[in-house]
């Protein structure tokens, strides 16, 4: 972009990531007495308390600003080290190719300026900014962060991971970036957590590949943190380009499930390696913070500045919450698809349906570094009403390489719900080593057509009745199928934006209505999203049923209107999705 980032003084470098001290806390010079408190005063004394673990709360900068980039001399080698490790969360909706090239694809969106309308003077305003949080490996196919930042599978679905996104001298833009650091997400290891009361806040996000060449962060085995111990966050500011804040240390340590810190943090900081400088151990995943900006008497956005020992402070979740929950390293199997081959009775529709017996298929990927030379694998229902029967065998399989698992049956008893979805369970042996993988087959349907927006993120009118429209591609009659609407909205405050859909015969249904009603599990999702499938994870303020016997082949339209002033989003993308009926052949 050939952009400069402003310097830290030298009287400030000679300090840059050495050890700090701990802030003397004066001691209590009175003991407590017996007092009545009123009951309406303890009630907002309760919920001051509870705002202080919101998952997505924004950061601020503490001290002097100590945000560098990867290539400064004042990073250590092993901080740089780390920092390839670590990725920029994206929507996939914002990456495009490049034309006549296939090494190398785009990243769309807007500079930190235009994004926030910071104020000119501001730091990195002219950077591009397409992210929204961050993440690091904790293994060669398994990352960490926020869990507000992947809150779910369709969280999961609509991400993409980039490494190496960064602002380092010689790379004429950053935003080309080759397809090997382009990583997306297979799926969540376990469910996110995202805890309001103890605030613990974390996702295991396992990714479509080995991240080959990069080494997975150490985390901390054992023992608590202590107050005035130096830290270091590696992670991507607001969804800029890669950022180093270092200088900072433990403030508080009391809490069993986080801790805070004064490091310069920033909304796309959610999900970033919290790492103790002198160990080299990381400590934490920031998750939550201070506001980051403050808006001038002109309208522009400035950022907050605090003391060190000021402002709420950083909070971070420790690794302790997840660390058991990080399978070792090595030999790794995991399940892609599971597909039905045929019937072996049944009404020869083709269609896995309760009270048949099928055939199906299992692709299965080496998903970790070394190749699996003999592998012994049987298939085990987790759903009750399942028989399944057969074995097999896989040899010489290179990590990366995918193969397809056949001769496996399945009876399905009568008394099964019809499109019920089937749990499935790999296991056996890679190479002597036990290791299971899980996969899944809904009953009575194929695979639902999905329909997408193509264009690049669009812009929502600031304070429009009329809002913008775009158009998906064109769809066949859904003619009593289920229809469902996944959407990715970008907004400061999803209480101002109306979203209506409107199918080719003109039946329109309000999916979000200015916040009277919920929009489904996601409402930490960083920098304001609406992001998810309605129908499944999000409640459409109106019921999507019309939709079904819709008999008009064409277009759908999006709709999204902001019709208060002041705030900006965009939207980034809608899929129609229509299902197949469920056994419709019984």
């Amino acid at each position: 972009m050939g952009y400069v980032s402003a310097r830290i003084p030298r009287r400030r470098l000679r300090r840059l990531f050495q050890p700090a001290t701990a802030v003397s806390r004066p001691a209590c010079e009175r003991t407590m007495a017996r007092i009545r408190i009123p009951f309406w005063l303890l009630l907002a004394t309760l919920a001051v308390v509870a705002t202080k673990v919101r998952a997505g709360e924004l950061e601020a900068i503490y001290g002097e600003d100590n945000r560098l980039e990867i290539d400064d001399p004042a990073v250590p080698a092993r901080i740089r080290e780390y920092a390839h490790a670590t990725a920029l969360i994206l929507p996939r909706t914002r990456i495009y190719d490049v034309s006549g090239s296939t090494s190398y694809r785009r990243l769309a969106g807007r500079t930190l300026g235009d994004k926030l309308n910071l104020c000119p003077k501001e730091r990195f305003v002219s950077q591009p900014a397409p992210g929204y949080c961050t993440g690091f490996l904790v293994g060669p196919d398994l990352l960490a962060t926020a869990g507000h930042c992947i809150a779910s599978s369709t969280d999961c679905d609509n991400a993409a991971f980039v490494f190496d996104f960064t602002e380092a001298q010689g790379l004429a833009d950053p935003t080309l970036v080759p397809t090997s650091n382009i990583y997306y997400c297979h799926y969540l290891e376990v469910p996110s957590k995202v805890d309001p009361v103890t605030g613990v806040d974390y996702a295991l996000v396992r990714l479509d590949r080995p991240a080959v060449g990069r080494q997975p962060l150490p985390l901390r085995p054992s023992g608590i943190l202590q107050v005035g111990e130096p830290l270091t966050i590696i992670g991507y500011p607001d969804g800029l380009p890669l950022k180093i804040a270092g200088d900072g240390f433990v403030r508080s340590s009391t809490e069993p499930g986080f801790f805070v810190t004064n490091n310069d943090t920033f909304t796309g900081n959610s999900g970033s390696p919290v790492v103790n400088t002198q160990t080299g151990l990381v400590e934490g995943v920031v998750v939550r913070g201070d506001n980051d900006y403050d808006r001038t008497p002109s309208g522009c956005m400035t950022v907050r500045h605090c003391s060190m020992d000021g402002c709420r402070g950083e909070d971070a979740t420790r690794v302790a919450e997840f660390r058991d929950l990080v399978p070792p390293t090595g030999k790794s199997l995991i399940a892609e698809d599971v597909t039905t081959m045929g019937e072996l009775s049944g009404n020869g529709n083709g269609r896995p349906e309760p009270g048949e017996s099928v055939r199906i298929a299992v692709k299965v990927k080496n998903n970790g570094l070394e190749t699996i030379t003999d592998a012994r694998l049987g298939l085990v229902s987790l759903t009750k009403g399942v028989t399944v029967a057969g074995t097999t065998r896989v040899r010489n399989l290179a990590p990366g390489n995918e193969t397809t698992l056949v001769g496996f049956s399945l009876e399905l008893a009568p008394t099964l719900a019809c499109a019920a979805t089937v749990e499935l369970e790999v296991q056996g042996t890679l190479d002597g080593v036990s290791k299971t993988t899980e996969g899944r087959l809904e009953l009575g349907r194929t695979k639902p057509q999905e329909y997408a927006y193509a264009g690049a993120p669009v812009a929502i009118p600031d304070s429009s009745e009329q809002g913008v429209t775009i158009d998906s591609p064109s769809i066949d009659a859904p003619g009593g199928r289920s229809v469902l609407v996944k959407v990715d909205i970008a907004h400061p405050n999803t209480d101002q934006i109306r979203v209506v859909l409107t199918a080719p015969d003109g039946t329109s249904v309000v999916l979000h209505n200015y916040g009277l009603a919920p929009a489904g599990g996601l409402l930490g999702s960083p920098d304001g999203r609406l992001a998810g499938t309605y129908g499944e994870s999000l409640e459409p303020y109106e019921s999507l049923l019309p939709f079904s016997e819709v008999g008009t082949s064409g277009p759908w339209h999006l709709t999204v209107a902001d019709t208060s002033p002041g705030l900006t989003g965009e939207v980034r993308g809608f899929s129609v999705i229509v299902l197949d009926r469920a056994c419709e052949g019984r």
